[in-house]
């Protein structure tokens, strides 16, 4: 009986069972072929001895016929090529006919051949018990044929013992018929062997092949693991990590070998406008499309990465002879190769880079300093000019070094009180009195001396001080308003100006309202200066400078002109003043062209109702020329340099002594301006 269990495990397998009974069953066939020709024609001469010699030619000759044919079936099965199952199903149902045709065969042995004489009955017997034992052996792997053998066999055999009228051929006969109990129970156990065996050995086939495509599957995501850890998905370039640990291999073989190389840093212009105007999809696409440039601009050896973003970098060797002249043609040949248009979905556009360039080991003999070093340069080319490169050189050192310096020193300076508030006046040109003060950032720092107010709002913000020096400044400007109002200038207000930044930061509003609570003062007072760009730039600006318009604080567009600022934005928002900027005032008396500028400006400051103040004004003529044209403050050198506080008070104090005096012509001094002041104004 078959092990059910074990057949349903192989049909789980994938495995049927008559193609492995059927392969076994045919090679057992052919490699038995041989002793079976031997018994065969052993009966045979046994059986010619007797009393038929005749019959048993015959027997001998269908045996053969039996044989034969039974060889040709196992002979073609094996040579199939592509053996399937209904093969293998029909092989054995034809091997079940050649069996039950050498069982028939051999049964006639007993009848035919069998007699009384011991020394011939042994002989055949034994041969006849053989056949069958030798059956079931060769037959293991399918027991219907070697069952469908025996049987006949042993019933022949048997039935011709009980024939023979003696006590000891009848116990054979019994013996015979237990034998083939025993050959059924064999043949049994040893098909089961079989089954159980092909079991086993297709598990471990397939552990096998499991164990395989595992590891072909653990390799191929090791490999894929390497990949993303090591290569940009987009560009299929090095990784900034990769890059590191590459930069750091490149070190290494140059400092043992004392070469030298260059480490480029290359970053898109205007990239952004790429991904806002066209959309991510084309940005990708310029990003591959610099990759594949940058990896085809070299026929030498190179490195090329995309540190991430728009940002790349380029490994090169270069010869140590006219080192500055290869820097140059390689930095010339990498702007040219990538440099061009770029062609995206039925569009054109032109991509340019900048490069910043620094060189082992002049420029840096570690990771962190060629990076630091190249990063300066890149940075420094695009301020310079784009579809540009810089090699790092002294002077950007000496500035990383001012600004590091500076970016340490601003916090301490404010907590220590090193910072000052300088104050330059604002003059109304109808009475030439005194307007209102700008007040103005200054530090004297003890290294680098007076930093500019632009060098100390941009290190605010790397430190992320923005508030705490708006508030500062503010708490400065508080205080001068309520001492001008103790000193009998209650009219005079202070303008400060405001970063655009910080409107989107911090809750400016709130610093301010605090602050002239503080002090007590008028927030009509207080003017607050602001950049015309804040106004486009973002909502949470406008809700900001609305806020603090409520509270009753002025607000002023700083140099007015030199933005985007629509005019819809004068008509909406509650804009006190606007400042021409310097650029259009200083010098304007010989420039036609600004003066017509100029009075445009006041121009749309009288339709809207605004003040307008004209900063920068460093001559006579311009001052005169300003109040001609209707401006009705102004603002510059020729009035007075920021000052500190007690050097503002002795120019209120000088300045108040003279009475309603106009400004005066080309001979006056700048050093003293024309100006009225009066202490009860």
């Amino acid at each position: 009986m078959l092990a059910k269990d074990e057949c349903d495990d192989l049909a789980d397998l994938g495995i049927e069972l008559s193609f492995e009974q059927a392969d076994a069953l045919s090679k057992a066939q052919l490699e038995t072929l041989p002793l079976s020709m031997l018994l065969i024609a052993s009966i045979a001469g046994i059986s010619f001895d007797g009393e038929a010699p005749l019959r048993a030619l015959g027997w001998f000759a269908a045996m053969l016929t039996i044989y034969f044919f039974r060889y040709r079936l196992s002979q073609t099965y094996r040579t199939l090529d592509d053996k399937a199952g209904d093969d293998a199903r029909l092989y054995l149902k034809r091997s079940l006919v050649g069996g039950a045709l050498s069982g028939l065969g051999f049964a006639l042995v007993p009848p035919l051949f069998l007699d009384a004489k011991i020394d011939q009955a042994i002989p055949l017997i034994f041969i006849l018990m053989g056949i069958t034992s030798g059956a079931v052996v060769h037959c293991a792997a399918y027991k219907p044929l070697s069952m469908i053998i025996n049987i006949p066999i042993v019933l022949a055999t048997a039935i011709k013992m009980l024939g023979m009228d003696n006590t000891y051929h009848v116990m054979m006969s019994f013996d015979i018929l237990l034998y083939l109990l025993f050959l059924w129970g064999t043949a049994s156990r040893l098909e089961q062997a079989f089954i159980a065996r092909v079991n086993i050995t297709a598990k471990a086939f397939q552990l096998a092949a499991s164990v395989k495509s595992e590891h072909a599957a653990t390799q191929a995501a090791v490999a894929s693991l390497y990949q993303l850890a090591n290569y940009d998905s987009l560009t299929s370039l090095s990784n900034r990590a990769a890059f590191s640990r590459q930069l750091n291999s490149w070190l290494d073989d140059a400092a043992k070998a004392q070469t030298r190389f260059l480490l480029i840093l290359v970053d898109i212009d205007h990239f952004k406008s790429v991904n806002d105007t066209l959309g991510h999809r084309a940005g990708d696409s310029v990003l591959a499309e610099v990759a594949r440039r940058l990896s085809g601009a070299f026929s030498g050896t190179h490195l090329a990465a995309r540190l991430g973003g728009d940002e790349f970098a380029v490994i090169c060797p270069i010869s140590s002879d006219d080192a500055r002249g290869r820097v140059k043609a390689t930095a010339e040949m990498l702007v040219a190769a990538v440099n061009g248009p770029f062609f995206l979905e039925e569009r054109t556009i032109n991509i340019c880079i900048s490069l910043g360039v620094a060189a082992y080991p002049e420029d840096g003999a570690s990771t962190a300093d060629l990076l630091a070093n190249a990063d300066l340069a890149l940075y420094a080319a695009k301020r310079s000019e784009r579809d540009s490169w810089r090699q790092v050189d002294f002077s950007l050192l000496e500035a990383a070094k001012m600004t590091r310096r500076l970016d340490n020193d601003l916090p301490i300076a404010l907590n220590h009180g090193e910072l000052e508030v300088w104050y330059q006046p604002q003059i109304t040109t109808a009475t030439g009195r005194l307007s209102g003060l700008e007040a103005l950032i200054r530090w004297n720092h003890p290294v680098h001396g007076w930093i500019t107010p632009p060098q100390i709002v941009a290190a605010a913000w790397r430190m992320r001080i923005p508030e705490q020096l708006t508030g500062f400044v503010l708490d400065q400007a508080c205080q001068k308003l309520r001492d001008l109002a103790e000193a009998g200038f209650e009219k005079v207000g202070v303008a400060m100006n405001i970063s655009p930044r910080e409107l989107d930061q911090y809750d400016l509003p709130d610093l301010v309202r605090r602050c002239i609570a503080t002090h007590g003062i008028d927030p009509g007072l207080l003017e607050l200066e602001i950049t015309e760009e804040t106004l486009a730039d973002s909502p949470a600006a406008i809700a900001a400078l609305t806020v603090l318009a409520s509270m009753g604080v002025r607000l002023a567009i700083d140099d007015f002109s030199m933005g985007y600022t629509s005019l819809a934005y004068l008509r909406t928002m509650r804009v006190n003043r606007i400042k021409i900027d310097r650029s259009f005032v200083t010098g304007f008396a010989d420039r036609p062209d600004d003066q017509i500028l100029v009075q445009a400006i006041l121009g749309i400051g009288r339709s809207f109702k605004i003040d307008v103040v004209a900063e920068g004004v460093e001559t006579a003529e311009e001052a005169i020329l300003l109040r001609a044209f209707g401006c009705q403050v102004v603002q510059g050198f020729f009035f007075g340099h920021p000052m500190r506080d007690d050097a503002l008070d002795r120019w209120m104090a000088e300045n108040a002594r003279l009475d309603s005096a106009k400004p005066r012509g080309h001979e006056a001094s700048a050093a003293r301006p024309a100006l009225a002041i009066s202490a009860t104004f």
